[in-house]
């Protein structure tokens, strides 16, 4: 019935939020975040603020990211992004954040996106991501006998090659 979707909406995210992080096997300095989101309340948000948290080591070279009808302003902060959204409403709105490693860490730690209605800050959503392009203990000690925890199949033996 239609009881149920009027139900308080404070508890549900007011966005559909989407992370997809595409990586090159051959190239672990490179992650490339797609970011995809719309709103799910009525009509459309206010101004909204996207903050893209990067993996750490990461960082996102200045005036990457276009402005558009949408994207009014990107503030680069050290190791987020902030990105302004001039309102979203139900069509899906994506962006690519093409992040670049500036320094090696490994097992990097989950990183977080959120977007927030800027002026009604409980409409909002928020989801984590990481990469499987991880620099794991061995890529750093790659120079220090018997370390071998990544030999051929230890990692990424459920990819399909494309």
């Amino acid at each position: 019935g239609s009881s149920r979707r009027r139900r308080s909406i404070q508890n549900q995210e007011a966005f559909d939020l989407d992370v997809a992080v595409k990586e090159n096997k051959d190239d672990l300095n490179h992650v490339d975040l797609n970011v995809c989101t719309r709103f799910l309340g009525p009509a459309r948000s206010g101004m909204a603020l996207m903050e893209v948290n990067l993996l750490s080591g990461f960082m996102v070279p200045s005036d990457t990211i276009p402005l558009s009808e949408t994207v009014k302003k990107v503030e680069y902060d050290h190791g987020k992004l902030n990105l302004y959204l001039d309102s979203v409403n139900e069509t899906q709105f994506c962006v690519d954040i093409p992040a670049v490693r500036n320094f090696k860490v490994s097992n990097t730690q989950d990183a977080s996106v959120s977007i927030v209605d800027y002026y009604e800050p409980r409409r909002q959503a928020v989801r984590s991501y990481n990469s499987e392009a991880k620099l794991s203990s061995c890529d750093l000690c790659s120079d220090v006998q018997g370390c071998h925890p990544c030999e051929d199949g230890a990692v990424g033996s459920h990819h399909h090659p494309s």
